[in-house]
């Protein structure tokens, strides 16, 4: 993870803790579980886009390969013309 997401991540929990959570002495364990949760989160969002990702990939190219198939019976059988 680049150091400015990093800072940027820490920001966002920062602003986003309530006060007293600021001001208390388990400040520092309450951001640390923030970052853990927020990274946890963020790994997920990323895994799960990625095998969508693959999983539409993979279909598309299931489609095109049945497409092509089609066609090319269509033509050996001559009920495809020009």
């Amino acid at each position: 993870m680049s150091q400015e997401l990093g800072s940027m991540m820490a920001c966002r929990l920062r602003s986003s803790l309530p006060a007293a959570a600021k001001a208390g002495p388990q400040s520092k364990l309450i951001t640390v579980a923030l970052k853990r949760c927020a990274i946890q989160n963020l790994v997920f969002v990323i895994v799960t886009s990625l095998c969508l990702l693959c999983m539409g990939v993979s279909d598309q190219a299931q489609t095109q390969a049945q497409t092509r198939q089609q066609l090319l019976q269509q033509l050996e059988a001559g009920q495809l013309h020009d």
